[in-house]
């Protein structure tokens, strides 16, 4: 299944399937959302990469090389105009929705469920 996303959607996924991946789960289920980070790898990867070219032109040498400060509101006014439409871009993924199921009683943050949403489904119940 092809599930169409934003560019700001995995980039906010990133650090859910992090978290995820840091809780006991079972290993069929560690291994289905691993793979499903492998598959967003490259376009993180993609956005990681545009992400550090706008940072290495518009900002200026820091405490830990380039950086872009709020108080250098023309390059943060620059960053932010270019960066909205990457943000924007939307990306389709190739992978199967997980049965929610498959974590079985593991207690997850609502944080980490909002931001994976796209991935996880609750199978209908039996007669619905």
């Amino acid at each position: 299944m092809t599930i169409e996303l934003t560019i700001k959607e995995l980039v906010a996924s990133r650090t859910a399937f992090i978290a995820l991946l840091q809780e006991k789960i079972t290993p069929k289920a560690a291994f289905l959302v691993s793979l499903v980070q492998k598959k967003i790898e490259p376009e993180l990867k993609t956005f990681d990469e545009r992400n550090n070219e706008l940072i290495e032109r518009l900002g200026k040498e820091g405490k830990r090389g380039k950086e872009i400060t709020p108080d250098n509101k023309e390059a943060m006014s620059a960053y932010n105009n270019e960066m909205s439409p990457i943000l924007e871009t939307k990306v389709n993924i190739n992978v199967d929705p997980i049965d929610i199921g498959i974590l079985g009683q593991k207690e997850i943050t609502g944080g980490i469920i909002s931001l994976l949403s796209w991935l996880f489904v609750i199978p209908k119940e039996e007669g619905e």
